[in-house]
């Protein structure tokens, strides 16, 4: 079954491979909700954000109570660099009915992340040195190489 080679494949850190296993799942499944948010993380984790975000945005269509669903959407969104789109999708976990307090304690934590973003993008807009340091960290940019091309 590609459905727990996929998992096994995630869990091997062979995301691209597991990819391709929950796309034949999802051709036989295609309303499996789990199957797309799962395909969305290992999305992420090879840096296909947009792709991420169209798979984990189909699975909050089929499941739209589901808070892992969302929760993966607001990563791909936070990576995608869409910082207050993600944090409004965090907001809305929180809002969820029936959110076990392990999901309400990590999504809580992720909404002060994403708050310490953009801040740190907020002072990189109007100049301020530490804050923009910690964003360009924070989003994967080299510091020194920015200020040498910029």
């Amino acid at each position: 079954m590609p459905l727990p080679e996929g998992v096994v494949l995630a869990e091997s850190e062979k995301f691209q491979s597991a990819v391709g296993r929950w796309n034949q799942a999802i051709e036989c499944t295609p309303d499996r909700h789990t199957l797309h948010e799962m395909k969305a993380q290992a999305l992420l984790e090879i840096g296909e954000n947009f792709q991420a975000i169209q798979s984990a945005s189909r699975a909050t269509q089929l499941q739209p109570m589901w808070p892992p669903g969302w929760m993966t959407l607001a990563r791909g969104q936070m990576a995608l660099g869409e910082l207050d789109l993600a944090l409004s999708t965090f907001q809305h976990v929180l809002a969820l009915a029936d959110l076990p307090p392990d999901a309400a304690e990590e999504t809580t934590e992720d909404i002060a992340f994403v708050h310490k973003l953009i801040r740190s993008r907020d002072a990189l807009l109007q100049g301020d040195a530490a804050h923009s340091a910690l964003y360009r960290r924070a989003i994967g940019i080299d510091a020194n190489a920015a200020a040498r091309q910029g």
